[in-house]
């Protein structure tokens, strides 16, 4: 029921863009108007303005939500060389694809990255604003966040004090040297300075689906999985993930 009420509402939305003979603010027509029929294309077209139209996606900046213009696709993201039953996904949106530049600081880029950059965006100037008053009632919420921005600014004083604050926290893990001093070590820093080789959390009962328990699973590791550490096949990433580590 709750996939049918979705997918009437996002017709009811798609309907009205069809309707429409304009251009939209990327120079698409209700000619190019098709609905979105790979997920991808949300993430290397509708997110687009029309300045990056042209180029490349290389961050969102700004304060305002992206304008996603009438509801579809642009056509020209296919790559009509490729046969699209051998390969729709690079059909749909290779030329889209080779457009894209993922930015030297990032291993993925899509959608979500935009809207991750947008709420930095936003919280920022609302921090900015905070920071620039000088009226803030002591202990207020406000002087609290203006505080805590100042002290995470401050470079000189962090390199002046360099690893001295993390000392409490070195001196408690080289405390821990027996199995059950680092199990409660690990307990104590769940959701502080910290971790643990296991993660828990609360989650549906897999037996009873009708209530909530507290659940256990693998944490605590670089890389994807075990057999990245004893498996052959991943010697090579092992050595690198040392090497980084």
């Amino acid at each position: 029921m709750k996939k049918l009420l979705i997918g009437a509402a996002l017709g009811a939305m798609l309907l009205p863009a069809a309707a429409q003979a304009q251009t939209s603010p990327m120079g698409w027509t209700d000619a190019d108007d098709h609905a979105c029929i790979d997920e991808a294309c949300t993430v290397f077209e509708l997110f687009q303005t029309p300045a990056q139209a042209a180029g490349t996606i290389t961050g969102w900046q700004g304060v305002e939500a992206p304008k996603y213009g009438t509801w579809g696709f642009d056509l020209n993201g296919r790559d009509t060389s490729v046969n699209p039953g051998d390969s729709f996904f690079r059909y749909a949106n290779g030329a889209a694809l080779d457009r894209l530049q993922i930015p030297s600081d990032r291993t993925s880029y899509g959608s979500f990255n935009l809207l991750r950059e947008l709420s930095d965006n936003r919280v920022k100037v609302m921090i900015d604003a905070l920071v620039a008053r000088s009226d803030l009632t002591a202990g207020s919420d406000e002087q609290k966040i203006a505080d805590a921005y100042r002290s995470y600014m401050d470079e000189a004083r962090i390199e002046q004090l360099d690893a001295q604050p993390l000392q409490p926290y070195l001196a408690a893990i080289r405390a821990a040297n027996t199995h059950d001093l680092a199990a409660v070590y690990m307990g104590q820093t769940q959701g502080r300075v910290g971790g643990s080789i296991f993660g828990t959390g609360i989650t549906i009962d897999q037996k009873a689906p009708n209530r909530y328990v507290v659940s256990t699973s693998q944490s605590g590791i670089g890389l994807p999985n075990r057999d990245y550490y004893l498996d052959a096949r991943f010697a090579e990433k092992k050595t690198l993930y040392q090497a980084y580590v």
